[in-house]
């Protein structure tokens, strides 16, 4: 299993390592559905990911991609153009392959998706296709509309709320792919998701600080993937990140085996604070 984070800017690609580094995310640490998992940040464009790595060599699994964008599946602007473009049999005909995504969207949505969903969008002539064995787009809207989600970035609380609504659009992108795994015969079909290609969510022009967003998703990913820690340790440590009170759901905090009770903030303090107190 493969979780490739991409973003053209180096601070993000950075940030993203740095975060990697505190949650110490190797593979010997991260299982799904008893596989290891392979998290890796790359900097670079997303059409041109299929040059660093390979996509066709698996005889099963496909990629999902993930779009940021709206709640409408719009795909105008930024990673969400470089999607349409890609999963069209002519890149200069994007508008025809938004046209169908919004479609697909809109029969499972009724026209306003606000968690995440994958999205059938299978072109045999695409790039998507031929170059990343992709015929599914994992829409994870991070805004209803194009917007800043954050504007004060030294308001304590607002960057709490925000942090906290990356990681959990983070978690519920992971829980998606997870549901339609077990859907499917493991042991058969293409229709396995073992790739993930994700952007940077509600950095750009969502204004979110990079170190913000790598935090917040690399957090997400290293709990939920983590082959050493039970279900209910894992919604603690998801509690904490988010800096909720926990104890007045969990009041013997010994019996779960996460060393000191301590307090968390994940704006300030490194991830291996809240993984390995």
């Amino acid at each position: 299993m493969r979780i490739l984070l991409v973003d053209v800017n180096e601070a993000m690609h950075n940030a993203w390592k740095t975060a990697l580094l505190e949650a110490n995310a190797v593979p010997e640490r991260l299982s799904w559905l008893n596989k290891e998992v392979e998290v890796i940040a790359c900097k670079g464009r997303l059409e041109l990911l299929s040059e660093k790595f390979e996509f066709h060599h698996r005889q099963i699994g496909c990629t999902a991609i993930v779009s940021p964008g709206n709640s409408l599946g719009y795909l105008g602007g930024g990673f969400d153009l470089a999607i349409a473009k890609l999963f069209s049999s002519d890149e200069t005909k994007w508008k025809e392959t938004e046209k169908k995504f919004r479609e697909n969207l809109y029969k499972s949505h009724h026209g306003y998706s606000v968690s995440p969903s994958l999205v059938p969008l299978y072109n045999p002539e695409s790039n998507a296709w031929k170059n990343f064995k992709s015929k599914t787009v994992l829409h994870v809207p991070t805004m209803k509309v194009p917007g800043k989600l954050i504007t004060d970035t030294v308001n304590k609380e607002k960057v709490r709320k925000v942090m906290e609504f990356i990681f959990d659009c983070t978690w519920q992108m992971l829980a998606e792919v997870d549901q339609h795994n077990r859907s499917v015969n493991l042991d058969q079909g293409s229709d396995i998701i073992d790739t993930i290609i994700v952007p940077a969510l509600g950095a750009g022009y969502g204004g979110i600080p990079y170190q913000y967003v790598a935090r917040s998703m690399v957090g997400a990913i290293a709990i939920f993937t983590s082959n050493n820690l039970s279900a209910e340790q894992k919604s603690v440590l998801c509690l904490k990140f988010s800096q909720q009170d926990f104890t007045k759901l969990v009041t013997n905090w010994n019996s779960l085996d996460l060393g000191e009770k301590k307090d968390y903030d994940p704006a300030t303090d490194p991830l291996q604070k809240l993984l390995f107190p």
